[in-house]
């Protein structure tokens, strides 16, 4: 297939397939002329000649006539949902178009309505679709070659006494181990909001824990290096800071509030809130420590029964502590004592009975002691009870030396199914199908499940823990 635009004096092949009735030519026209199209075989010979002749329409359109008029300004939250109607009359066979734009200039919304014969138009809005601030709209006609006319410009303010809350969003729970600094970015937090527009801040407050985050050009921040800490700025520029890695780390237990400040507008700010657990993921592989303070003695009285070095005893505001290098404060800790020594604690001790073996300590650091013999103390037994959060497939969770890594999205029910009931030394539990161990349970035993998401384990002190 061959075509002219000149009325037959140039010809150019056209891209075109057997049985089709479309072709196509890059050209540029200009002006008017005829266009002829012919079809020719691998011979040479031509068939009849198609003409047809055309004009290049450069020229615009009529500009529309505006009858209606826009508020001054507006407000979405009290307008409702009436709809905000543009209208007038205009021309035949063009389109009459209204384009919003943003103080910025930027066109948001456009609508248009066809008109086939001179006439009246109608095009309407609601309120909440309008853009923020100072805003615009631009009418004009644009017929079917593309022309357009000249345009109207209306302005109008869109107030924000409607504000949308923001929506912050924070992972439940992070598996870390004890005491160490975490990153807050990425995966484990995002922000959004539907205005996206003027002011926000970032109030961030840390339980036992710290804040630290990095400089900044583009906000202004607060309290870094302590347990609260704020960021102020843009939207853009807070989103661009927390998807940065190591922009903010802490330790602790942290809650965000994301406050949208209405947008710079007459609106209210709104806020979300959302908190971050942190859970340990590997418990303490030290063993826990036994610690005496210093005996005071003095002369055994009548009856005071058998002191340290037989007839002393330890005055009442002396003490014993249990301490384990690895966990300042353990859920439980047992003392276990050498049957049939002489060891009695003051009244309304969390310690029980001397001579009973077993003697409980719950988050206590000390007990008061009255009397003591050599190498009461046996062994001490630390239980730390651990809650379990759902994994992702390929995250995992380290608990003693054992590290379960998932292949599938599971609860924290079944996480703790793969740790319960282990004995010392386990590289694996029966039954699991959805994940792998590596490792082992290393100076530790695992308990059944708690309310099927916690697991209690116990580490006990190897041998004689001696006065």
């Amino acid at each position: 297939m061959y075509v002219s635009i000149d009325n037959g004096l140039s010809w150019g092949a056209a891209s075109a397939s057997v049985g089709s009735k479309t072709w196509s030519l890059a050209r540029t026209l200009s002006g008017s002329n005829t266009l002829q199209v012919k079809v020719s075989d691998s011979a040479g010979n031509d068939g009849p000649v198609r003409s047809q002749s055309y004009v290049i329409d450069t020229t615009a359109p009529s500009a529309p006539v505006i009858q209606s008029a826009l508020p001054v300004s507006i407000d979405p939250y009290t307008w409702g949902s009436s709809p905000l109607v543009l209208s007038g009359t205009s021309g035949a066979d063009a389109s009459v178009v209204v384009q919003w734009k943003n103080s910025q200039g930027v066109v948001s919304l456009e609508r248009s309505v066809y008109l086939a014969n001179s006439g009246t138009w109608s095009l309407s809005f609601l309120a909440n679709e309008l853009p923020l601030g100072l805003a615009s709209a631009t009418v004009f006609t644009r017929d079917p070659a593309g022309n357009e006319s000249s345009t109207s410009t209306i302005a109008c303010t869109v107030l924000n006494n409607y504000n949308d809350p923001p929506v912050v969003t924070l992972v439940s729970a992070v598996l870390t181990t004890a005491g160490s600094t975490v990153s807050l970015t990425g995966s484990n937090l995002s922000i959004s909001d539907a205005e996206a527009y003027g002011s926000y801040t970032i109030s961030l407050s840390a339980t036992n824990g710290v804040l630290n985050a990095s400089a900044s050009t583009g906000l202004d921040i607060s309290g870094n290096g302590t347990s609260s800490l704020t960021l102020s700025g843009a939207y853009s520029a807070l989103q661009t800071y927390l998807s940065t890695a190591n922009n903010i780390s802490f330790s602790g237990n942290v809650k965000l509030v994301l406050t949208d400040n209405a947008g710079g507008g007459s609106g209210v700010a709104m806020s979300d809130t959302a908190l971050l657990g942190l859970f340990p993921s590997g418990l303490s592989a030290s063993t826990p420590v036994l610690a005496m303070d210093t005996l005071r003695l003095r002369q055994g009285l009548p009856g005071s029964g058998l002191g340290v070095a037989g007839s002393s005893q330890v005055v009442a505001s002396d003490f014993f502590s249990v301490v384990d290098a690895g966990n300042t404060s353990p859920a439980n800790l047992t003392l276990r004592i050498t049957p049939g020594s002489n060891f009695n604690v003051a009244s309304g001790s969390s310690v029980r009975n001397a001579f009973e073996q077993d003697s409980y300590f719950y988050n206590t650091a000390s007990a008061l002691v009255s009397a003591v013999t050599s190498n009461a103390f046996q062994s001490v037994v630390e239980t730390d009870v651990i809650t379990f959060a759902a994994l992702t497939s390929g995250q995992n969770v380290q608990v003693g030396g054992l590290t379960f890594t998932a292949n599938q999205s599971i609860t924290a029910a079944q996480v703790a199914s793969a740790f319960a009931s282990l004995a010392n030394g386990a590289t694996t539990q029966a039954g699991i199908t959805y994940g792998s161990f590596s490792g082992s349970l290393s100076g530790w035993t695992s308990g059944a499940a708690l309310a099927s998401t916690s697991i209690a384990f116990s580490s006990t002190s190897a041998g004689d823990v001696t006065n």
